[in-house]
This record gives structure tokens, sequence and C-alpha cells, in this order.
């Protein structure tokens, strides 16, 4: 398992975090991980990532609630290869730890798609948000 590449658990709620940080103990050589929707996934887990994935290029955290900007700045400060990070729906994450990632060109999607699809009737009627 130690030259595993690719790691997608985007969906499997019954994966826990302790388990995760198994995982990416034995597996630094992670280039993508997929974790979205895992509500389990902590800050810590992804300090975890950030120290032991020292290849790690993508990484898809969307709608992983308990993920804060501490976790964030943790991947800025170690995962100095990161370049695209999916932050969809992270409410506790915010332009303050995502700028440090900006500043290094990495791709981040924070877009919402609830929000992109009823966008153009908001325009339409004139409603503020």
């Amino acid at each position: 398992m130690t030259n595993m590449k690719h790691l997608y658990l985007n969906g499997c709620h019954h994966i826990d975090e302790n388990s995760i940080v198994q995982i990416v103990k034995s597996c630094s050589s992670l280039l993508d991980i997929g974790l979205a929707r895992l509500h389990s996934i902590t800050d810590e887990a992804l300090t975890e990532i950030a120290h032991g994935c020292l290849h790690l290029l993508s990484l898809n955290i969307a709608q992983c609630y308990k993920v804060t900007d501490k976790a964030i700045l943790k991947l800025a400060e170690y995962a100095k290869t990161l370049r695209s990070l999916q932050v969809r729906g992270c409410r506790d994450v915010t332009e303050t730890s995502l700028h440090r990632l900006r500043l290094r060109n990495v791709k981040i999607d924070v877009s919402n798609k609830e929000f992109e699809d009823h966008s153009y009737l908001i325009k339409r009627l004139n409603v503020q948000i």
C-alpha cells in the first residue's frame, strides 16, 4: 500500500478519521486524495496529510464541515506541491487561510453549485443577498 498514488473515499461515511490518518501515514507517496462529504474529517487529519503526503498535488475536502482555517494554514505551510484544493461547503474555511494558497497559484474550488444554479434567477428578480 505504500506505493498508492490515489485515494478516493468521497462519500464513504463509514470511514473514520483515525483510519484516514493510518492510511496517510503508510502511504506518503499519495498524489491525489478525495475525502469529500466525510463529515468525520477534522483539522487533525488534514494536518497529518499536510505533514505526511510530501508529493500531494490534489485534495478534495468539499463538504467536510469540521475543517477550519487552521487545517488550510497547515496545508499552505507544509503541502508545498499542492496544486488543487476543493473546499466547497467547508463553512469554517475563509479567504484568510485560502489566500496563502492562492499566493502559490493553487487552484481553489470554493464554488457553491446550489448558489450558482440560482444566481441567474436572483439577478433576474433583482434580489439582494
